[in-house]
């Protein structure tokens, strides 16, 4: 099960990084409103040694997710992968956050069903921590 959830939580960190900041780019000419947003520096597992890098970048987390009854008669695993955006503090914060929140929901929409998770979806968004529900 360990094993199982790194595969996850590695293959996730590897597509973010691979497809976000294309998907920054795509926001940024979609609006064409003046609110540029920066490339991410990198997605990052948030208990690792590595040095981070210089705003904005991406930390992820990942546990065990709820189960619903059609989840354990099936018997599915359920990861819960949390994102906390870092960016620099601005002015209408907020509209960074849902910017970036629209790049990452645009990267897990475009990959919900993948060779590690039979699907994946945003749950739920609150300021800069977005959840990922994976299920395998």
């Amino acid at each position: 099960m360990k094993v199982f959830l790194e595969m996850v939580l590695d293959e996730f960190v590897r597509l973010v990084n691979n497809e976000l900041n294309d998907s920054i780019y795509q926001i940024n000419v979609k609006h064409n409103d003046g609110l540029i947003i920066s490339d991410i520096k990198g997605v990052f597992v948030k208990d690792c040694e590595s040095k981070l890098p210089t705003l904005p970048y991406i930390l992820v987390s990942i546990e065990a997710g709820t189960f619903t009854e059609k989840d354990r008669i099936i018997e599915a695993c359920i990861y819960n992968l949390t994102l906390e955006l870092k960016i620099p503090r601005q002015k209408e914060l907020y509209r960074y956050y849902s910017r970036y929140a629209e790049a990452v929901s645009d990267v897990v929409s475009n990959h919900s069903v993948g060779e590690v998770w039979q699907y994946l979806e945003i749950v739920a968004i609150e300021g800069g921590k977005l959840v990922v529900r994976a299920e395998c």
